[in-house]
């Protein structure tokens, strides 16, 4: 296995409370300090990953006292675990979604393109998004939180087939835009993070790919 593939589990998430906040942000102020502490969190595990990652240096980086930080989060998994859903609420923003894919009025082939562009984008510009994507984890509770929102994308590209007319049993169905969904994260990552000259290749042969592996299914 190399070292940013993700392992995937079909296993509910446990110790839900982690993930959770231990105070609900409600006053604008607190709501503040959340996003703060998540977003100098992202910039932190991109210089240290989720190793090196502690809460005393994250107190350091976002320059609160570290009993603000335990206020909201009951442990270090409780950050990263609200960290992947804040990124993911960013990255449903920026990034072009199932919906648009679904209208069949749109050229599927540009839509495509739009997709990899947008993710290329997101992927190389916000900081966090080696969590995001899988490529610094190996903790069970955060690879099982990724593979539930993997599992949620790929249904919602299901509904986008059925929109375009396509018709494939629902394993099947699954099977394709589940697939895709991993190509497309993998490649444009290998791209966006791999120190070398051939990122736009790379993004050119993803491209190439994915247009190829959809045609059966819809021209």
């Amino acid at each position: 296995m190399t070292e940013h593939s993700r392992p995937k589990t079909q296993q509910p998430l446990k110790d839900i409370d982690q993930i959770e906040l231990r105070s609900q942000p409600v006053q604008k102020r607190s709501r503040e300090t959340v996003h703060l502490i998540l977003e100098a969190a992202a910039e932190l595990i991109d210089e240290v990953g989720v190793v090196g990652f502690t809460t005393n240096l994250l107190a350091e980086r976002a320059d609160i006292r570290i009993r603000t930080i335990y206020r909201y989060f009951p442990n270090k998994l409780g950050i990263l675990t609200a960290l992947i859903i804040h990124l993911n609420e960013d990255f449903e923003e920026r990034v072009m979604r199932n919906a648009e894919f679904g209208d069949p009025k749109r050229d599927w082939r540009e839509l495509v393109s739009i997709w990899i562009d947008d993710l290329l984008a997101w992927t190389r510009d916000r900081p966090g998004a080696r969590l995001h994507m899988g490529w610094m984890t190996t903790v069970p509770e955060i690879l099982a939180l990724q593979d539930r929102m993997d599992d949620e994308w790929a249904r919602g590209m299901m509904d986008a087939m059925r929109m375009r007319g396509v018709k494939l049993p629902p394993k099947q169905l699954y099977a394709m835009c589940r697939c895709f969904n991993e190509t497309l994260d993998s490649m444009t990552s290998l791209a966006a993070f791999s120190e070398q000259e051939h990122s736009d290749e790379i993004i050119s042969e993803t491209r190439h790919m994915l247009i190829r592996y959809l045609e059966p299914y819809l021209d």
